[in-house]
């Protein structure tokens, strides 16, 4: 309650007027920030890609800070993707499960993506989705030094997500 007192007081504002839905007065890199550690709550600690059994339910509970963070369903698909790709690249690289997840999310992400045409998540989309495909083009550039007999299953994954992102990004450059 502190924090969610001191967060209203500082960094939100209504655009309307009431007080259901905050709207960042300094965009968005706070709000991001305390989200995205929020939603890295869903691994479990011990195992650094393991989602947690009780994820739904932790995920009920944290989708009721979206008005005071100003987080939507399609803020949320994007933090959550990014979340999963750097649990990823955290935990060796090497779990097709996760990487799986993380191609389902970006469908998610590419279906949010032609909906909007909001520029403040352009741009976000715009640096996460470049990221992410940044580390997949390197990845693919020096496959020989990428890909071994422990993780060369996690290929096929990583192109998906690489193509996957390219396509959302031209759609989005060229709208």
């Amino acid at each position: 309650q502190l924090l969610r007192s001191a967060v209203v007081a500082l960094a939100c504002r209504s655009s309307d007027g009431l007080l259901d839905c905050c709207h960042w007065a300094d965009g968005f890199p706070l709000n991001l920030c305390l989200y995205e550690k929020l939603l890295e709550a869903c691994f479990d600690v011990s195992y650094e890609s393991a989602i947690i059994e009780e994820v739904d339910e932790l995920m009920d509970l944290i989708k009721k800070t979206w008005p005071i963070l100003g987080i939507n369903q399609m803020l949320h698909n994007l933090c959550f993707s990014w979340v999963l790709f750097d649990r990823f690249i955290a935990s060796g690289q090497v779990d097709n499960e996760l990487l799986s997840t993380i191609d389902g999310q970006l469908e998610e992400v590419a279906k949010d993506a032609k909906t909007t045409k909001d520029p403040i998540y352009s741009k976000f989309l715009s640096a996460t989705l470049t990221s992410i495909l940044g580390w997949v083009e390197k990845r693919l550039l020096a496959y020989h030094d990428t890909f071994d007999s422990v993780n060369i299953s996690t290929m096929p994954n990583i192109v998906s997500i690489g193509i996957s992102s390219a396509k959302v990004l031209v759609e989005d450059i060229s709208n």
